[in-house]
């Protein structure tokens, strides 16, 4: 953080180490510190304004400061300079989700998903956009194409997701909309599996097996 202090102190107009003091703040401390990220990244755009990397993280510094309004502008500028940027279009669905714009939303991440079919994250957030318009149909198809699709999810701060979640948010489907508590709790027990710690999958578990004890022909 010093070193790259150092060179703003030289040259104020130096616009990547004003971004990387800003990164520093995002992700290289314990927690997130978005207001001083954003005293950063608002100089560097100002002197790399073309980045559409810096805008995102500006983007998410906003959201981190529940600024959604601004954090929209931002990526949106990072989609004007970079129209194939999945990640924008990633973090556009997010933020138009926490603006209260669901099938917007989900017109992002399916942005995001053709530019990158391997985007973990995006499809999982798709999932969960599907799930609370009720298109539960295409959020298990969605859920199961994430399980398909080997290696981490990517992207850091408000969207963590994991295979334990989507194996959960799975499970949700077939027992409370599907009415299957049986193939449910195989997918409760796979959630937990994988994260021991999961809270969610523990309990829709336990409520999976107890329906499933309690229709038990005697």
């Amino acid at each position: 953080l010093y070193a790259f202090q150092n060179v703003t102190t030289i040259n104020p107009e130096n616009g990547n180490a004003w971004s990387n003091i800003g990164m520093i703040y995002l992700v290289g401390k314990e927690k997130p510190d978005p207001v001083p990220a954003l005293e950063a990244l608002t100089q560097a755009v100002e002197y790399t304004p073309d980045d559409a990397g810096i805008w995102i993280n500006k983007g998410i510094a906003h959201l981190l400061n529940t600024e959604s309004d601004l954090a929209l502008e931002s990526f949106n500028k990072a989609i004007e300079i970079m129209p194939d940027s999945s990640r924008a279009y990633y973090w556009k669905g997010i933020t138009l989700s926490d603006l209260g714009q669901p099938e917007e939303s989900l017109e992002a991440y399916t942005k995001a998903i053709e530019l990158n079919p391997q985007f973990k994250d995006a499809l999982y957030a798709k999932g969960i956009a599907e799930s609370a318009l009720g298109k539960f149909d295409e959020a298990e198809a969605t859920f199961n194409q994430v399980l398909t699709i080997e290696g981490d999810y990517s992207e850091p701060f408000l969207t963590v997701g994991s295979d334990s979640d989507v194996w959960d948010r799975k499970g949700r489907i077939l027992f409370e909309v599907r009415n299957n508590p049986d193939e449910a709790l195989t997918a409760f027990n796979k959630a937990v599996e994988l994260n021991p710690y999961n809270a969610n999958a523990l309990y829709y578990k336990a409520v999976s097996y107890t329906h499933l004890r309690a229709h038990e022909t005697p």
